[in-house]
């Protein structure tokens, strides 16, 4: 089993901090991703590739944890400034 490629993971990362919770909008951002800046012109990956393309459990468990480091983030931010 592949681990998430570090610049999916990465996108995936900031599209929670733009919002995008539900699996299946995560799931159209990162293809549209993947297929239009990661390999714009070159042979892109199989659609079976699980670094490129993860499962919907790997993509619910990744939104969930940059959720918690979102969260963790912005207590530590208003915790610090008050």
């Amino acid at each position: 089993m592949n681990s998430l490629n570090k610049e999916v993971r990465d996108k995936l990362y900031e599209m929670v901090g733009h919002g995008v919770t539900s699996v299946s909008e995560m799931r159209r951002h990162l293809k549209v991703y993947v297929d239009t800046q990661m390999f714009p012109n070159a042979n892109k990956p199989s659609l079976t590739d699980a670094a490129y393309y993860p499962s919907d459990v790997a993509l619910r468990k990744h939104i969930y944890l940059a959720q918690l480091r979102l969260s963790v983030r912005y207590y530590c931010d208003t915790k610090w400034k008050i």
